[in-house]
């Protein structure tokens, strides 16, 4: 498991004691991984917005229990997997929307490859939005967000073996949707 920094440790550390200037600049610190991790299992900005506003609400509310020896960017992100998996079942009619394209190049780029990039992020995007919101969890977090099969499980609430089968049932899905592009390639 990774050390967290001596600045969230200290940040951690003073939040607990009170010190609102603290929690606030270490929430700031890490807002932007819990919403990605969220934007990524919900599928859209809206839905993922919500998430993340309800994942700040609960780190401030359970502050008490974090542990200043692990870190803290990790357990907020557990924290904003499971505000986005209650939102995900509390919506039972979700709204497909594809993941917006991350930047690709500077200017000059070349317009045919951005376009292509674009279509790729669509369809990538689409096949996401096809998994349940468990399956979609588990492979935002190993594959997109880097997390051992134990914090995932930690992050989804669930055994390990739990996690595998949704990461294993999540490739199987993914593996037909997006199969013809395998043939595309030259």
């Amino acid at each position: 498991m990774a050390e967290p920094s001596p600045e969230d440790r200290d940040l951690v550390l003073r939040a607990q004691a009170g010190d609102r200037g603290a929690l606030g600049e270490l929430l700031g610190r890490h807002r932007q991984r819990a919403f990605r991790v969220s934007a990524r299992i919900l599928g859209n900005r809206e839905d993922a917005l919500d998430a993340t506003q309800e994942a700040m609400l609960r780190a401030c509310k359970y502050l008490g229990g974090v542990r200043p020896e692990r870190p803290f960017g990790a357990w907020l992100s557990a924290v904003a997997v499971r505000a986005a998996l209650d939102l995900a079942r509390r919506r039972a009619a979700r709204t497909a929307v594809a993941l917006e394209p991350e930047r690709v190049a500077g200017a000059g780029a070349d317009p045919a490859e951005l376009a292509a990039r674009g279509d790729l992020t669509r369809t990538i995007g689409a096949a996401l939005d096809r998994l349940s919101p468990a399956q979609r969890a588990a492979f935002v977090c190993k594959e997109l967000e880097g997390m051992d099969t134990a914090e995932t499980a930690r992050a989804m609430g669930c055994l390990r073996s739990t996690v595998r089968w949704h990461l294993f049932e999540a490739k199987k899905h993914l593996a037909r949707g997006l199969g013809h592009l395998r043939e595309e390639r030259p």
